[in-house]
């Protein structure tokens, strides 16, 4: 099996570190609470205006949860296209 440089496999990964980072930070973005209306229950609202749960818990656990589901799948489908290298395929 012919395995790929070094700087490539380490240049690929960091990207796809970066890919799952954005995609935790969005999905904090979309679900963090910015404002709200103290009412009973309380009311609150994202940055967007729409009425998501109060209390930034569930805003950061969904958030890690989102980035670390991405660079699995990113770090898996990697390591597919690795092994159906063949020498083959590279002539």
């Amino acid at each position: 099996m012919i395995e790929p440089a070094e700087s490539d496999l380490g240049s690929r990964t960091g990207v796809k570190f970066a890919f799952a980072a954005v995609a935790g930070f969005v999905v904090l973005v979309l679900l963090l609470p910015w404002s709200g209306i103290d009412t009973d229950p309380p009311i609150c609202y994202s940055m967007f205006n729409y009425s998501v749960p109060c209390g930034s818990g569930l805003a950061l656990a969904a958030g890690v949860t989102t980035g670390l589901v991405v660079l699995g799948f990113l770090l898996m489908n990697h390591r597919r296209s690795i092994r159906n290298i063949t020498p083959d395929s590279l002539s």
